[in-house]
């Protein structure tokens, strides 16, 4: 394998630039036994959307790279690798316990390694390769970032043209009832001309109709558009959600992902109260503060000071409520916390009389928010009244300097009062601007942790083969590890053919639903290989690997809908025919007594108003709708009475035949009957494995269990 572009690869994708060794290969006419030069390295990294930086560097540079992490360093022998991070474990003058991170491609299980100083010193030539993304505006391929947000703008550049031109038409009809008081006090008043006082003020009606209706078509322009962005931002993020790993779902609390994707909301109100609110609105100053001048500079220095002064009240004001505000949202972050974990673990707190500590923690963090909410409130008032109050002083200011130069004959009444109309639409839109920098940093917030979101690489990300699955399973010297912990199981080895019904069995904590895990691709083995029918996993598309496993487990979760509507999830055109299939197979019409409405009952939250087994019945459709090749089953009779069991027993028959079958269970009994049974000890080792006769007469763990 090319180090080179198989180091490009893995750095890119740390930097937002999701390549792929497979395509770089083809493109560029490379073979794996050649290893690039630098010059053509760097000529690739540019091609793909990439901004590259070669330099002459020495340990002192390296360990101070920080945000230029992961870099390409060059070895003496021609080959690359990846450097992550540079740990400086000693003094300043003392370099000699500092260590790097490094990522070497051509290992046959790629990870990060701690390296000496000394040992890296000794491979490396001295380059450094530096990276970052380099998407143009309009690309469409480029990472979540402003430049996405700006690339939907202009991609709508008629809608936005649009805009610009309604506003525009606005700011013109609103100047006309200025001069319309102009000429009524400066000449209608005066010369008592009547005529001209019916048509100047038909045609200011006339203003007034037709600046009603572009407003609405402005407003309605702005909120489709946003509208618009707004379903592709929740599609985008939903989406993205779903398609990141398991581990992503550990290390991300559900309260956290929720107000993640509410940051959507938040982008949309920016853009429509600001973008298209302020910032085309304070196009309106171009036409505003000529004309103010022009009627009287001095009155004109007289709204440009007291719009900074109300300016600078509400950036302080701003600064001082987003400190409030972060504690108001951790306060009620807290809140939510403590609501969702009463309500969604209801039974324990109930059956270990949590109660009480609960209430307590909840009226703690309430009355804090309250607090911290009333301390919001005030410094709102506060900066409003301010605001208002030098509002009103610029209009007493106003009008007796103009009332002054009127006499002084430099000014007419009708421009006084046409100064003063004026002063609120410079004012409005020059506060505005200058405040705007407390929803900018929201809108950047927002977009920040959208970002964290969309430019990781999800599951869907690893395109491959989708050759037949017919349920043959090879695990290689499988090892896995939860969070760098020890091996949950360890250098396991096995092989299921097709059709066979495999039990696997062991004591708790073993491994066996890592296993099966492993098996669906929720979690990726540290070493070793997982086939199926001969196919490394790694080479798999995981949609078609999973639309061809199916696992039923003790605890189900069902969602709001019929019988019918849960159990048609997995395959949502299956038709009536083959429902009927399914119910018949699981044995369910056994059970269509305890039904009033059959199978188009609703189901409540968890299930609560069906039996329990008439809840894992559903679970088992569902889970048999599309007809999977491997069936894999989770202590599904755990917690079932014995006409329960016995129900769903006499069924399996019929459920194992064509399909490869994995039953984990503490039940030995129910694995009798398994072509092979798989025994794991408690240090997560295959122990044994073969039919119950050969693992009896064995005397080892299984005969222990038994």
């Amino acid at each position: 394998m090319n180090s080179a572009i198989k180091s490009l690869v893995l750095a890119a994708g740390q930097h937002g630039v999701n390549l792929s060794v497979d395509r770089l290969m083809h493109e560029n006419a490379l073979a794996d036994e050649t290893e690039l030069d630098t010059k053509s390295l760097i000529k690739i990294a540019n091609n793909n959307h990439l901004k590259t930086r070669l330099i002459k560097a020495n340990w002192n540079n390296i360990c101070h790279l920080g945000s230029a992490f992961p870099v390409i360093a060059t070895l003496s022998n021609g080959r690359y690798v990846v450097l992550a991070k540079c740990n400086k474990n000693s003094e300043e003058n003392d370099l000699k316990d500092d260590t790097v991170l490094v990522l070497d491609p051509l290992s046959v299980n790629p990870k990060l390694e701690e390296i000496s100083r000394e040992k890296f010193l000794a491979s490396w030539n001295g380059q450094l390769i530096l990276l970052k993304s380099n998407f143009s505006i309009f690309d469409q391929a480029q990472p979540f970032s402003k430049n996405w947000i700006l690339q939907e703008i202009f991609s709508h550049k008629m809608l936005v043209l649009q805009l610009i031109f309604v506003s525009v038409l606005l700011h013109i009809f609103g100047f006309l009832p200025i001069i319309y008081i102009m000429i009524v006090l400066d000449k209608v008043v005066n010369y008592e001309a009547m005529s001209t006082l019916y048509v100047i003020a038909a045609g200011v009606l006339i203003a007034h109709l037709f600046s009603g209706i572009f407003g609405y078509i402005k407003r309605y322009i702005a909120l489709f558009f946003t509208s618009k962005l707004e379903v592709k931002l929740n599609q985008k993020t939903f989406s993205s959600v779903l398609d990141q790993p398991l581990d992503y779902f550990h290390k991300n609390s559900s309260s956290a992902i929720i107000k993640t994707l509410q940051q959507v909301t938040v982008i949309r109100q920016f853009l429509i109260n600001k973008v298209f609110g302020t910032v085309l609105d304070a196009t309106g100053l171009l036409i505003f503060i000529p004309i103010l001048i022009l009627f009287s500079p001095t009155l004109f220095a007289i709204v440009m000071f007291f719009s900074v002064l109300i300016g600078l009240n509400n950036i302080w004001s701003a600064k001082k409520q987003k400190e409030m505000h972060k504690l108001v949202g951790g306060y009620d972050e807290h809140k939510q916390s403590i609501m969702m974990n009463a309500v969604s673990g209801i039974d324990t707190v109930k059956s270990l009389t949590l109660e009480p500590s609960l209430k307590k923690k909840w009226e703690e963090y309430a009355t804090n928010h309250t607090l911290a909410s009333l301390e919001l409130g005030k410094l709102d008032a506060r900066s409003s009244q301010i605001s208002s109050t030098l509002q009103h002083m610029m209009t007493v200011v106003l009008i007796f300097v103009g009332v002054l130069l009127v006499f002084s004959g430099t000014l007419s009444a009708g421009i006084l009062i046409g100064v003063n109309m004026l002063a609120g639409k410079v004012t409005g839109p020059l506060v505005q601007l200058v405040s705007m920098s407390a929803e900018l940093q929201k809108f950047s917030n927002a977009m920040s942790a959208l970002s964290s979101l969309l430019n990781l690489r999800g599951e869907k990300l690893r395109r491959g083969a989708t050759p037949p699955i017919h349920g043959g399973v090879v695990f290689e010297n499988v090892s896995f590890a939860y969070n760098e912990g020890d091996n949950v199981i360890s250098n396991v080895s096995f092989e299921i053919k097709p059709r066979q019904k495999i039990g696997l069995v062991g004591p708790s904590g073993s491994g066996k639903t890592t296993i099966m895990r492993l098996i669906q691709g929720i979690i990726k083995p540290q070493t070793g290989n997982i086939l199926f029918d001969g196919h490394e996993i790694d080479a798999l598309d995981l949609s078609h690997l999973r639309l061809n496993i199916s696992i039923v487990t003790s605890q189900n979760t069902f969602f709001k809908g019929t019988i019918t509507d849960n159990v048609r999830q997995a395959m949502p055109n299956a038709p009536a025919e083959r429902i009927e299939w399914v119910f018949d197979m699981v044995g369910m019409n056994d059970n269509m007594k305890e039904l009033q409405e059959g199978f188009s009952t609703i189901i409540e939250e968890g299930g609560t108003n069906l039996s329990t087994g008439m809840r894992q019945k559903v679970a088992f459709a569902r889970g048999l709708i599309r007809n999977p090749n491997i069936l894999m089953m989770d202590e599904v009779f755990s917690g079932l009475s014995l006409q329960d069991e016995l129900s769903i027993m006499k069924n399996m028959p019929k459920i194992n035949q064509g399909r490869t079958m994995i039953v984990v269970t503490h039940e030995l009994s129910q694995v009798l009957d398994c072509d092979k049974i798989l025994v794991l000890n408690d240090k997560g080792e295959l122990a044994e494995q073969g039919n119950h006769e050969e693992l009896l007469k064995q005397k080892g763990v299984y005969a222990d269990l038994w």
